[in-house]
């Protein structure tokens, strides 16, 4: 189900009617470490968290996991790639902030059953890490960046005691 977040990010991010500069780009999912180095403009969605959120849980029987990503841009070539940077990273989060809750035609594999649908948040604050430190594990020098966090449902298993004695995960009836 987390990878069909991804997924799903992805589609968002490369639907028609966007800036030909953020649907040309390659998205990949991989941590921006020292050695990463794209050889063409990329957007790069490193999933970095994943956490319940207790707060956004209505139903019991229905986990709400924050998928939070760190979204960062790579242009190749140009006078000015940071300027670049800064251009592209403002279309992916004007592409995002269009979207509270990502529109069902978008949603891949296992979320297109969500209901209600995943929402998007920017930037929170909770989600935010330690950035000299995060930054550093990874081993590279601060970038520009984003924090989005998709919230989504997660089916809890029930536990159903068979006739043996052996516990299975059931859903609910």
């Amino acid at each position: 189900m987390i990878e069909d977040v991804s997924e799903t990010l992805r589609s968002l991010l490369q639907q028609p009617g966007l800036p030909d500069d953020l649907r040309n780009a390659q998205i990949v999912f991989d941590p921006p470490a020292g050695d990463f180095a794209p050889v063409r403009t990329t957007i790069d969605l490193f999933l970095f968290q994943l956490r319940e959120d207790h707060d956004a849980r209505v139903d019991e029987k229905i986990m709400s996991l924050a998928c939070t990503y760190l979204v960062t841009a790579w242009v190749v070539g140009g006078n000015e790639p940071a300027l670049g940077e800064h251009r592209l990273l403002s279309q992916v989060l004007q592409a995002l902030m269009a979207y509270p809750f990502i529109p069902a035609p978008l949603l891949k594999g296992q979320l297109a059953k969500q209901n209600p649908l995943p929402h998007l948040l920017m930037m929170r604050r909770d989600a935010s890490p330690n950035f000299s430190e995060f930054w550093s594990s990874l081993g590279c020098k601060p970038r520009p960046s984003l924090i989005v966090t998709v919230m989504i449902g997660v089916p809890i298993a029930l536990a159903a005691e068979r006739a043996d004695g052996a516990v299975s995960p059931r859903s609910d009836p």
